[in-house]
């Protein structure tokens, strides 16, 4: 049998096979074009990534500069004026100041001045009474417990505690977290008025916050000794000449149109030329 000529072959297997390759490029085109976006938008992810990562350098580098500067304008004679505000790399630089020879120092302070700073604090007498015996007990190398609420190495482990007392110096105010029945809360409470970078016994009541003067005047008056303070002292936050061996608080705050970073550094001036100042906290 002959075929006339001009007829059309029937479809088959190579036109399908045809439509199949034709569906596997558009396939293979689409998917290049999906992996092609991936690739873009994780170039922009990093590059979005590497402009913040620069930005909060920026950011840190300014806090370092704003301790610097407000460092130089407490060792100007007289004093200038450490807060700022301050400028560094476009970046605006605000320095909050805190005298730490204005705090109750943990380390040195009679007990009745501690349990005066827990009383200021609203805590009832008798329990502000524990809490100095408490710190007391921290930080001192006997073993005999402080009356009105101490407790020893011995009652430590007994109540199963895994943290002793250190019988030695306190290294951070946020070390009373150790003691037993503390709470973030009340530290807070406390702590704008204690330090351990003070070296006193006593806080300069000129310097003090309002909880630490109205701890001291009530320590006085429980121990009979005049209520307020010598009079022509200058007001709380004056500063003088003359700051070697003190210690501050600097809480630096910098900021810039993309954000903002914050700091608390605790610094000692030294007295000397070529090292001027010692940074004994930095968070």
């Amino acid at each position: 049998m002959t075929r006339r000529a001009g007829a059309r072959h029937p479809a088959g297997p190579r036109s399908g096979q045809r439509g199949l390759a034709l569906l596997a490029v558009i396939w293979a085109v689409g998917l290049l074009a999906v992996m092609a976006m991936d690739v873009l938008l994780a170039a922009r992810r990093e590059s979005r990534q590497r402009i913040e990562m620069g930005e909060h350098a920026r950011l840190e580098a300014a806090a370092q500069a704003g301790l610097a500067l407000a460092v130089r304008a407490l060792l100007q004679t007289p004093p200038g004026d450490a807060a700022g505000p301050h400028s560094f790399d476009g970046s605006r630089i605000f320095v909050q100041v805190e005298p730490e020879a204005g705090k109750v120092d943990l380390n040195r302070a009679a007990p009745e001045l501690l349990q005066a700073v827990f009383e200021a604090a609203g805590q009832p007498r008798p329990q502000a009474r524990a809490w100095a015996a408490l710190i007391t007990d921290w930080r001192d190398n006997d073993q005999s417990p402080e009356a009105g609420g101490g407790m020893e190495v011995a009652e430590y482990r007994r109540q199963g505690r895994t943290v002793l007392p250190r019988d030695a110096e306190f290294q951070s105010v946020r070390e009373l977290l150790e003691l037993p029945g503390m709470t973030p809360e009340l530290l807070d409470l406390v702590a704008t008025g204690l330090t351990v970078h003070g070296l006193a016994v006593e806080p300069e009541f000129r310097l003090a916050p309002p909880l630490v003067r109205a701890a001291m005047l009530a320590a006085r008056r429980r121990s009979g000794t005049p209520a307020e303070p010598p009079a022509g002292q200058p007001p709380a936050g004056a500063r003088r000449a003359g700051l070697a061996g003190q210690a501050f608080t600097l809480r630096i705050e910098a900021q810039r149109p993309s954000g903002r970073v914050a700091h608390v550094a605790v610094v000692r001036l030294t007295g000397h030329r070529r090292a001027p100042y010692w940074v004994q906290d930095w968070r």
